[in-house]
C-alpha cells in the first residue's frame, strides 16, 4: 500500500490518529489495514468495543468500526 501511495496522482489513503476518531464514527463501514502490534493504539484512540477484527495474517490485521457479518451458510 505505502509503496503505490507515492505514485503521481495516487489518493490520499493514510491518515493520522487525530482524524481517526471521526472517521471512524462515520454510519457506513471503515476498514484500516496495519500491523498487529498497532491494533492497540487504534482501540486507545477510538475504543476498545469499536474495534472489530476481520482478518488477520503475516502479523498484520485488517479492523473494522462494523462487526462482521456471518456470510451466507454460516451459522
Amino acid at each position: 500500500i505505502e509503496y503505490g501511495s507515492n505514485a503521481p496522482g495516487a489518493p490520499d489513503v493514510f491518515i493520522s490518529d487525530a482524524d481517526l476518531p471521526a472517521i471512524w464514527g462515520e454510519p457506513g463501514p471503515v476498514y484500516v489495514a496495519t500491523y498487529a502490534p498497532d491494533r492497540a493504539r487504534i482501540e486507545a484512540a477510538v475504543g476498545q468495543a469499536r474495534v472489530h477484527l476481520i482478518a488477520a495474517s503475516g502479523g498484520k490485521v485488517l479492523l473494522s468500526n462494523r462487526a462482521r457479518e456471518p456470510g451466507p451458510g454460516a451459522r
